[in-house]
């Protein structure tokens, strides 16, 4: 399987910002360079919105998708802000949300339509912390869940990041071809290269869980008896 090149976007929005800073969260960001592609891409979202980002870029439409109703938000070039809020209020801490919610929000994905190629430079969030200790759990609701590659990730299989989750199915967007890749058995190919840091990716969870990085352990074979 040849790399995926990483399609990531960063946008940011004021009141998140004001969350951050109020709750005492600090971000430290990863710098990569991006290719959107021609069609849609799912790419990564990472705490502040600003509208203008799209009409920048050339884009014709973006979607976040909000986990906990289960449906997609328009946020160009119709802004659906009233639905947009209201998953806010599920993600932001000082909304009482924990910050492993508040990391589904920064460790995220939206679609994004472009008409032709561009090429930008992203920082996608690489570290969360809180009170002085990093997070490294990202809480998962029951059913979908659009999420991207992170540096905690990278060289990490499925099962040093699925915590106590039951996933059922995962699955990449691959925009030259502009359809859904199953990623269940690869999914360490894209976790392998750190060009892939902000990719997006999906996966459906039987139940309320947490996405936990752990360190890959590599253990001899077992003695036979």
């Amino acid at each position: 399987m040849n790399k995926i090149i990483i399609i990531s976007i960063t946008f940011l929005s004021l009141l998140s910002m004001v969350y951050l800073v109020s709750a005492g969260i600090e971000l430290e960001y990863d710098t990569v360079n991006v290719k959107l592609m021609e069609g849609w891409n799912l790419v990564n979202f990472v705490a502040e919105y600003d509208r203008g980002v799209f009409e920048r870029l050339g884009a014709r439409a973006a979607y976040s998708f909000d986990p906990y109703k289960q449906e997609y938000i328009q946020l160009y070039p119709n802004y659906e802000g009233g639905k947009y809020q209201d998953y806010l209020e599920y993600v932001i801490p000082e909304k009482g949300a924990s910050i492993e919610s508040h990391a589904s929000l920064l460790h995220s994905s939206i679609w994004v339509y472009m008409d032709e190629e561009k090429d930008f430079e992203n920082n996608p969030v690489k570290n969360i912390i809180s009170d002085g200790n990093e997070i490294n759990s990202i809480k998962l609701t029951k059913g979908w869940n659009f999420l991207s590659i992170n540096s905690e990730m990278i060289g990490k299989p499925l099962g040093n990041i699925e915590g106590n989750c039951n996933i059922e199915k995962i699955f990449h967007w691959e925009p030259r071809s502009q359809s859904f890749v199953n990623a269940q058995e690869e999914f360490n190919q894209l976790t392998r290269y750190e060009e892939n840091i902000g990719y997006g990716f999906i996966v459906k969870v039987s139940s309320d869980c947490n996405l936990e990085t752990q360190e890959a352990t590599t253990s001899p074979p077992t003695i036979p008896n």
